[in-house]
């Protein structure tokens, strides 16, 4: 009876080390399938200078009704690099990034007696990091260097409630005035219309494929301009178009654009 009762043990328990065997083997195919079904995928090559685009910065129309400011803006895109790990991973690259726009300003409550202007032109030079988010949305990260000419001028009008002083005018205008700062952004943009399908769509779709619309959020700092000289004229440059304030150290901005991109590739 012993022996029939080792004799049965060993069978089970061969039985069980043959199955444990058997789910090893699955198990390690299964993970050598894998490795090899992942390092089979290709890896695109890397390209440079992809394409250029172009953009207009539509919400200063909105801004260009009101009294406080009018501007246009512009800016152009050339890609200088774009690389995926893999098909399946997203594409990134690497842009530079050039902006270029006209301003004037008529801030109201920059002097309490009185009246100020100011206007020029400005431009802003970059580079941007872009990365895809979906077949259809980017979001991209960048730096900006500014820089700006511009003129202002003013009147300040103090009156003597006790007419025992005479009321005292003050009226300036300087021009040549320049000043230099710097940005950071974040932008976000999608494609206006589907993605071109060539088999079911006409070729008009083929052009609008590449129309985005899209916004920023940019924070301006480390302004730098010309000051002025308390002794020949006591009142501060108000604003800089293309940056703001210069009372502000930070200044905070959103744009909202359209764009047109052209591919090399």
């Amino acid at each position: 009876m012993k022996i029939y009762f080792a004799i049965l043990l060993c069978f089970a328990s061969s039985l069980i080390l043959a199955q444990e065997a058997d789910s090893l083997i699955v198990q390690d195919s299964i993970v050598v399938e894998v490795v090899v079904e992942t390092d089979t995928i290709p890896r695109p090559p890397t390209k440079y200078l992809t394409g250029i685009s172009a953009t207009f910065d539509y919400g200063k129309l909105v801004v260009g009704f009101s009294e406080f400011e009018s501007k246009l803006e512009f800016t152009g895109h050339l890609s200088i690099i774009k690389w995926q790990r893999s098909e399946l991973k997203p594409a990134q690259q690497i842009q530079i990034s050039g902006e270029y726009g006209i301003g004037k300003l008529k801030p109201n409550g920059a002097y309490k007696n009185g009246n100020y202007k100011v206007d020029g032109d400005y431009y802003r030079l970059g580079l941007d990091y872009s990365r895809s988010i979906d077949a259809k949305n980017n979001i991209s990260i960048g730096m900006r260097y500014g820089a700006g000419n511009f003129s202002d001028e003013g009147l300040v009008q103090i009156e003597s409630e006790s007419e025992i002083f005479e009321d005292y005018t003050r009226s300036f205008a300087r021009t040549n005035q320049s000043a230099t700062w710097w940005e950071a952004i974040i932008i976000t943009e999608g494609k206006l219309f589907k993605i071109y399908n060539p088999e079911e769509d006409s070729k008009i779709y083929k052009y609008l494929d590449n129309l985005y619309i899209g916004g920023n959020i940019r924070v301006r700092f480390n302004l730098d301009y010309d000051a002025v000289d308390p002794a020949e004229d006591a009142l501060d440059i108000y604003a800089i178009p293309g940056f703001g304030r210069t009372g502000d150290k930070t200044v905070p901005a959103f744009n909202l654009f359209i764009k047109y991109r052209l591919d090399f590739d």
